[in-house]
């Protein structure tokens, strides 16, 4: 019960992510492959994201077994601690404030999902290796990469502001952990550990917060207009008591204006001039 009390301190109280979680753990435990898919563990510091990798995965997976790197480390081109690994754990990660974020986003497209990949140590050219790696990050960033509408491979925990120590007393819960550690593996060794679903992603409010995050406000704007999502557009109305500047003012008046109406008539069928006063007032200036 304790390490299940730490994973959803960490990752949630979604029953189907922790459920998706721990499959996704069996799965990398017994089958020593890429699940094809990553987990993203995010929350203020403190919350136990540290403790579910050295006390319950590496002792678990081995320590041999498992590499533990800083984020930077995702831009060195060496990167021999890949192969043979089972578990790639990458602490505080922040991609999208790396200057090499396309190329970092590139290599972890094939590393979690590729069964060959490209290794490289130093003063040796690179070759290629089997991929037996699985990846977890860890983050105290509600946006630490940048998720695309329609990815495959990133399933994210909630976002925790509840400190560890604020619910148990972490030497004791440690110590607890320790002693349930043989019956979580025998657990995993028997339990459904099905692939097809390691292999897909959870589709949570956490995830899609990432993916709207990850957007710029003018492709969020087109995906509410064609999903018909009003109450995104909704969001969007600003308050006109803030608002000095006339121009901006006579936008957001137009663009409030236009979005209550829509609402109250339910009308489906935009006009060429109200598709631009919706993007005028929440992207800016757009071509007629």
């Amino acid at each position: 019960p304790n390490i299940l009390n730490l994973f959803h301190n960490v990752f949630g109280n979604d029953p189907e992510f922790i459920e998706h979680l721990l499959n996704w753990i069996a799965c990398a435990f017994r089958y020593r492959l890429p699940n094809q898919t990553a987990l993203i563990a995010q929350g203020i510091p403190g919350t136990g994201k540290g403790m579910v990798i050295n006390e319950v995965l590496r002792p678990l997976f081995g320590a041999s077994n498992v590499s533990i790197k800083r984020m930077s480390e995702l831009s060195d081109k060496f990167n021999e601690y890949i192969e043979n690994t089972l578990l790639c754990f990458i602490d505080e990660i922040n991609i999208g404030e790396d200057k090499n974020h396309d190329k970092i986003m590139a290599d972890l497209k094939q590393q979690i999902t590729e069964p060959i990949i490209s290794v490289r140590k130093m003063r040796t050219a690179a070759r290629e290796a089997t991929n037996y790696a699985n990846w977890i990050f860890s983050t105290n960033n509600k946006q630490p990469i940048k998720i695309e509408e329609g990815d495959r491979r990133y399933n994210v925990g909630a976002f925790c502001e509840v400190m560890l120590k604020d619910r148990v007393d972490t030497y004791a819960f440690v110590a607890q952990i320790q002693k349930e550690l043989p019956d979580f593996a025998n657990y995993l060794m028997t339990r459904t550990a099905d692939k097809t679903l390691a292999a897909s992603v959870c589709h949570n409010e956490a995830r899609q917060y990432m993916i709207d995050s990850s957007m710029i406000t003018a492709d969020v704007i087109a995906k509410a207009i064609n999903k018909g999502d009003l109450q995104k557009l909704y969001e969007y109305i600003d308050d006109l008591d803030v608002i000095v500047e006339q121009q901006r003012y006579s936008k957001a008046e137009a663009y409030g204006r236009l979005i209550k109406e829509l609402i109250l008539t339910e009308r489906n069928v935009l006009t060429r001039e109200e598709l631009a006063i919706i993007f005028d007032s929440t992207v800016g200036k757009v071509p007629r």
